[in-house]
């Protein structure tokens, strides 16, 4: 079962977009938290540092469009370049978007607003992994007590299942 499972998730992943691999792994509850978060760092980052060596949004998407290694963050670029030259915004464009975090707009627009979205975009970047580090911390803390409770229990077991027949031995002496 767990092989085929596997087999299907290779599958999927080689005949799908990363656009749409990634629209699949945000509709898995546990997945969409880590994965927008994800996804949200690392254009946040990246665009952080783009902006902040005097590259306009443009030029900066850009620059993503053009990468081979990070295809959905190319796929992203080319998304935001049509929408803005639609005449959106950038901060309404992330606004709606479907992979990203949904208060990373609010950020986008403050920084546009203030004049120092670099700035903002970097801060917002470590926001994100601090959210991810403390919802894994959060997730070990739970795991931990429950994985040696059953480890307790299974050496329990194993404890009785070997000494029981001994004790049921002794009795019949």
């Amino acid at each position: 079962m767990f092989t085929l499972i596997l087999i299907l998730v290779y599958l999927i992943r080689k005949r799908t977009s990363p656009f749409t691999q990634a629209s699949i792994s945000v509709m898995i509850p546990f997945l969409s938290f880590y994965t927008k978060n994800y996804i949200t760092h690392f254009l946040s980052r990246e665009l952080g540092f783009l902006l902040k060596t005097g590259m306009s949004i443009n030029n900066a998407l850009q620059v993503f469009e053009k990468q081979s290694s990070k295809r959905l963050f190319a796929e992203m670029a080319k998304q935001f370049q049509n929408q803005l030259i639609n005449g959106h915004s950038f901060p309404e464009i992330l606004q709606d978007y479907p992979l990203l975090t949904d208060d990373f707009y609010v950020m986008v627009k403050h920084g546009e607003n203030n004049g120092e979205l670099y700035k903002e975009l970097e801060l917002y970047s470590t926001i994100c992994i601090e959210r991810m580090e403390m919802r894994t911390d959060f997730i070990m803390k739970l795991i931990h007590p429950i994985t040696f409770g059953g480890v307790g229990l299974l050496l329990v077991l194993v404890y009785l299942g070997i000494m029981l027949p001994m004790y049921q031995m002794i009795q019949t002496i």
